[in-house]
């Protein structure tokens, strides 16, 4: 075979290549994610309040129990944990509070055992804690790891 042939056979068969799904190498781009190899998740925002009656706080031990007995097992893929400061009106007294607070970020895939492990760590932060509520915020994004 003459050196052209050869490199027509090669083009040709990297036009196949890539009219059958890309380069070598290349991932597959999830419809509607901007980026090759994201899929669609959700990423999920919980928001911790740390403040406790009479002026206490939840001590840095008791997150870090809460952390590794309820969140890691409850999502073990991962999170990210940020410190931040809370601001929030109480709908009965309309006073504003302020108070030391925990962000937890998830980025997973939308599952019924997502919804569950949401509801359940709110509860027991809510009940160990006697705290009123859990922010919990959710967006459709795409993401990779």
């Amino acid at each position: 075979m003459s050196g052209m042939a050869m490199m027509r056979g090669k083009l040709a068969a990297l036009a196949l290549l890539l009219a059958l799904g890309g380069a070598p190498g290349a991932q597959a781009q999830e419809a509607g994610c901007p980026l090759p190899g994201q899929a669609r998740m959700l990423e999920v925002e919980l928001f911790f309040g740390l403040g406790l009656a009479h002026h206490h706080v939840v001590s840095t031990q008791d997150w870090d129990r809460f952390v590794t007995g309820v969140l890691a097992p409850t999502f073990p893929d991962g999170f990210t944990v940020l410190e931040a400061r809370g601001q929030w009106r109480n709908p009965k007294t309309r006073t504003i509070g302020r108070e030391p607070s925990r962000m937890v970020l998830i980025a997973t895939p939308d599952t019924p055992a997502l919804h569950a492990g949401i509801a359940e760590v709110s509860r027991v932060w809510r009940e160990r804690f006697a705290q009123e509520s859990v922010g919990v915020v959710t967006r459709g994004v795409c993401g990779a790891f």
